[in-house]
């Protein structure tokens, strides 16, 4: 059995495209209201409130939330509205993994879709419905670690 390929486009294996997080190992945050070139590569962290400090260190993405604030943790303009996405992720045997954690806009009724945060490693397909790709808390607290993630188009 043989196969030929021709043309200039790129061959996937398993149906998914390339790797669509410049940072899968959350090495690289842009400080919150900071801006570091290349953009593409560098997570953003939004905190609004005293109590809200997620942030990113030592190759772990920190969720800590406890009363009325925001927080997320996010790559813009990485996503096609309507497009289907594989996330695998991993939640380490050190988080605490208290409260819960969403992806926002992750279902194709234009709602959030809940993240398991249990020890291990973790896979969700989604439909995209904004540009953003965007964890954040859900409830009042959350406090949860994530030691690597891969997003990948479905083909």
């Amino acid at each position: 059995c043989s196969a030929t390929f021709t043309g200039t486009a790129n061959l996937y294996l398993n149906g998914l495209g390339p790797e669509l997080l410049g940072d899968p190992g959350f090495d690289l945050a842009n400080p919150v209201g900071g801006t570091l070139n290349p953009a593409s590569a560098y997570w953003q962290i939004e905190n609004s409130g005293l109590t809200a400090n997620s942030r990113i260190e030592n190759g772990l993405a920190k969720f800590f939330i406890n009363g009325a604030t925001t927080t997320a943790i996010k790559k813009p303009g990485i996503l096609n509205d309507g497009d289907r996405y594989l996330l695998t992720y991993t939640i380490p045997s050190n988080s605490p993994s208290t409260g819960a954690l969403v992806l926002q806009d992750a279902s194709e009724n234009d709602t959030d879709v809940f993240l398991d945060i249990t020890t291990g490693t973790h896979k969700l397909e989604f439909v995209s419905l904004g540009a953003d790709f965007v964890m954040k808390r859900s409830g009042s607290s959350v406090n949860v670690f994530m030691s690597s993630i891969s997003l990948k188009k479905v083909l």
